[in-house]
């Protein structure tokens, strides 16, 4: 008897963990959104930082609704800088919806439309591969900033022929880049 009590017992035990598990699982989906306050410390590329809060923790930025040129593609380093020249040293609130399978937070900085600043002056494309996650009409705006931009051949549009760097990754990934002269 005491042996069927035990098993008893552990199929309990063994459910109430489950339980337990699915009831926390919610709540790890749920901290990815948020907020950090700090100093920009560090421009990783020209649409990813390092902002430093408070409690002397770094927290990686990656702007939610631009993509700019990958490390080896024409206007990397002027995108870099443009956006150093925006924040760099600056104190910054970003308001974050999720990280990513890099654990970098998907957001926006409040009070400065990055992404806006960077489309328009050529540095960035409107990030179409993400304009879903985006707020009602925030992608439109941001494909009439890169239109304008395009047409008047600012920043990487005055390359004859830009690579979006989402399709650069995908090339990579497929093994067909090849470097252009």
């Amino acid at each position: 008897m005491q042996n069927r009590s035990n098993r008893s017992l552990i199929t309990v035990g063994r459910w109430l963990v489950v339980m337990v598990v699915a009831a926390l699982l919610p709540l790890g989906a749920s901290a990815a959104t948020g907020s950090v306050t700090g100093k920009v410390i560090h421009i990783v590329d020209g649409d990813t930082f390092d902002v430093l809060d408070d409690a002397h923790v770094t927290h990686r930025i990656r702007v939610s609704c631009m993509d700019t040129p990958e490390k080896g593609q024409a206007f990397y380093r002027r995108a870099k800088d443009a956006l150093a020249d925006l924040i760099s040293g600056q104190m910054v609130m970003v308001e974050y919806y999720k990280d990513d399978r890099y654990r970098r937070h998907i957001g926006e900085v409040n009070g400065l439309d990055l992404c806006l600043k960077m489309i328009e002056s050529g540095m960035a494309w409107h990030n179409r591969p993400y304009e879903r996650e985006l707020k009602p009409g925030r992608a439109d705006e941001l494909a009439a900033a890169e239109i304008s931009a395009k047409a008047n051949r600012t920043g990487l549009w005055a390359d004859p022929d830009p690579l979006a760097p989402w399709l650069l990754r995908r090339q990579q990934r497929e093994g067909k880049h090849q470097s252009r002269p």
